[in-house]
């Protein structure tokens, strides 16, 4: 009955829905995208900062290996030599 009442046949089964690309779902903020924009870039701005920090500081750790593989191997020579 209600298919009837919509003009639509019996027996298909039509629903119409709206989707992301229909023109009815039109969201102000998502045309200007000013907002999302900036707390995207804001995001990745944090990120970036904390990857930096951290490879800082896993360069520093990696340097300071190199001089205690040397140490150990000047170390070994001097035992060595004794």
């Amino acid at each position: 009955m209600m298919m009837r009442k919509h003009g639509l046949e019996e027996g298909k089964a039509h629903t119409e829905c709206n989707t992301l690309l229909d023109l009815n779902n039109f969201v102000p903020s998502w045309e200007d995208g000013s907002e999302e924009a900036t707390e995207v870039s804001a995001a990745l701005r944090k990120l970036r900062e904390d990857y930096d920090l951290i490879r800082r500081n896993a360069l520093d750790k990696d340097e300071e290996l190199l001089q205690l593989r040397a140490k150990i191997k000047r170390a070994k020579e001097e035992e060595k030599r004794v």
